[in-house]
């Protein structure tokens, strides 16, 4: 027990016991009143002695009260201290009590063991910290408790596995020891682990490292740059053989000078060699911060054949080659050759084609000379009317007054123009039907003017021609001639199908052909229709795909069919963002419409 406690107790006992003595030596003397007084003044000192007793105790105990509790606040923070060292500490720490029941787990112990520190307070060490042997898997005794029993520090070996709550193995290596004060009695124990199970398969790894020359199938050796020999596993031992040398002794003056190079540069040298029937290729590789070099072979015989089998086809391939490209010289050449006789033959092929054009140009116009003929003769017949009238007045003496004669030559003049109007038209329409300058045109004017050319020939064959023709039409952007070339051909279709229905059923009396044109109303819009129809022939289904075809024809020889109509037609209807269409059954005639978009110029 502390001195000063003791020291205290004797203080108190003392003055219990003065005070004692003082009141019963006070109440002996009470009864006598002049002892009193004296008695009393005795009485008051001993109480005030008392109270200075009791001040000085109760000073000598706060002072003990506080040192106490700074005491304590010491032990609290270096308590705080230890805790937290112990918790941060890089290796697992568990410390027990006396009886081996767990005080403390740090948190690495807690991350290997996977018990945190609420779990592990109170529970056995044996129960948290279950170790067994690598080799075995025996269970391994505490490490604590044998620190225990045999009083001194206990360390394990490195092939023990820690068996963590969640069954995960680890290697660890751990020390136990005892914590004793001051007189040598055990208050606890601790333990302290490491988890090296990742620096154990570092060890491994460098152990099969270790193990990778010797166990190499191919040649490693190991040179010192001057050349020494430093070592060779079994399979290099062919070549220290053919070298006729062995470890320590230098290598042969052409080796020794490839391993000087290869350190003084510090680059990587190859070297093939032969040997039994084998091709071998050693690489030299100068090791960074050391003096020596490392030689590793291998075995190349497979690929060093398949180079040579490969460099024999490779020869072979360019003889083949060769041979080839004569040939294909050679084929070349006649592929030029028939390129340029295809050539000529398609320039050849296109004058034709040209002037085919323009041989069913023409026939278009000897179908407008016929009706112009016979436009031409009316004005012809009334010129020289007037002027035989004229002539004959004169030579007969009749009153021919300047009126009548200016009357005469008037309409001379007339006629005159109407002819020179109708030569006109026939040679715009040879020298701009196939330009490509385009106007704005009225499509009724254009079939008028057709209508003029070709009605002649259809009355003179019986054949009427009707038309329906919408007023106030809006005008389409197009070549006029060659619109009225693409009306005169369809035309001229139309009237030989009359004409060739007639043939077969003369007693047929309505033979027609109808033009009609209108505002188009199937959805395309802004589109101006136009409408021949005939009840001619009509076309089988079969020819009918074929009519837009060029140099197709259903027509004799001696009737001069180009077959070259339709197709024209097609593409100046297309060349004018156009589209034509026919529909035709045998015996029902035929239509052909054609849509022009609306615009002008």
């Amino acid at each position: 027990m502390d001195k000063r406690i003791l020291y205290l107790l004797l203080f108190i006992l003392i003055w219990l016991s003065l005070t004692f003595a003082t009141f019963s030596y006070a109440q002996e003397e009470i009864q006598d009143i002049n002892r009193y007084i004296p008695t009393y003044r005795k009485f008051i000192f001993c109480g005030i002695g008392i109270i200075v007793c009791i001040i000085v105790l109760i000073i000598f105990v706060c002072k003990l009260y506080c040192k106490r509790r700074y005491v304590e606040k010491i032990l609290a923070e270096e308590k705080e201290i230890l805790d937290v060292t112990l918790r941060s500490i890089g290796d697992g720490v568990i410390t027990t009590d006396a009886a081996g029941k767990v005080v403390l787990i740090n948190k690495i112990a807690e991350e290997i063991t996977g018990w945190t520190q609420p779990e592990a307070v109170g529970r056995h060490l044996a129960e948290i910290f279950h170790i067994i042997n690598e080799e075995t898997r025996q269970a391994v005794g505490c490490p604590v408790g044998n620190a225990k029993k045999r009083n001194k520090i206990n360390k394990t070996l490195n092939d023990t596995i820690l068996i963590s709550k969640d069954g995960t193995e680890r290697f660890i290596t751990n020390t136990g020891a005892q914590i004793v004060d001051s007189k040598g009695e055990m208050l606890g124990t601790i333990l302290i682990f490491r988890d090296f199970t990742e620096k154990k398969k570092i060890v491994e790894e460098v152990k099969n490292i270790a193990k990778f020359p010797s166990e190499n199938p191919s040649p490693v050796l190991r040179l010192k740059n001057d050349g020494t020999i430093m070592y060779s596993n079994p399979v290099g031992q062919f070549l220290l053989n053919q070298w006729n040398c062995s470890i320590g002794q230098c290598a042969p003056l052409h080796w020794k000078v490839l391993v000087e190079e290869a350190a003084s540069s510090r680059q990587i040298k190859i070297e093939e060699i032969k040997y039994d029937n084998k091709v071998y290729s050693f690489v030299l590789t100068p090791v960074e911060g050391t003096d020596y070099v490392n030689i590793y072979g291998s075995d190349i015989t497979e690929r060093w054949k398949a180079d040579e089998e490969l460099k024999r086809h490779h020869n072979h391939l360019e003889d083949l080659v060769e041979e080839r490209t004569s040939e294909i010289v050679a084929i070349n050449k006649k592929l030029m050759q028939e390129i340029e006789d295809r050539k000529k033959v398609e320039h050849e092929l296109n004058e034709q084609r040209v002037l085919t054009i323009r041989s069913d140009h023409l026939r278009s116009l000897g179908e407008m000379a016929t009706g112009i003929a016979h436009e031409l003769n009316q004005p012809i017949a009334g010129v020289r009317a007037f002027a035989e009238h004229i002539l004959l007045g004169i030579k007969r003496g009749w009153d021919l007054t300047d009126e009548k004669v200016l009357g005469k030559l008037e309409n001379i003049v007339k006629q005159t123009e109407r002819m020179t109007h109708i030569i006109e038209h026939i040679r715009l329409f040879a020298r701009e039907a196939n330009k490509p300058e385009v106007q704005s045109v009225c499509v009724n004017d254009v079939l008028k003017s057709t209508i003029g050319m070709i009605c002649t020939q259809l009355e003179s064959r019986g054949i009427m021609l009707k038309y329906d023709l919408m007023d106030c039409l809006p005008s389409v952007y197009a070549n006029p001639f060659s619109l009225e070339e693409v009306f005169l051909n369809i035309l001229i279709n139309a009237r030989d199908a009359c004409e060739e229905r007639l043939k077969e059923k003369p007693a047929l009396e309505n033979s027609w052909i109808l033009i009609r044109t209108s505002i188009n109303e199937e959805g395309l819009g802004d589109h101006i229709k136009i409408e021949i129809i005939d009840n001619g022939t009509g076309i089988q289904f079969d020819i009918l795909l074929k009519v837009f075809e060029p140099f197709f024809t259903t027509k004799r020889a001696s009737e001069k069919g180009t077959g070259l109509g339709l197709s024209i037609s097609k593409a100046i209807v297309e060349q004018f963002e156009g589209k034509i269409d026919i529909i035709s059954k045998p015996d029902n005639g035929t239509t052909v419409s054609i849509l022009l978009p609306v615009g002008e110029m």
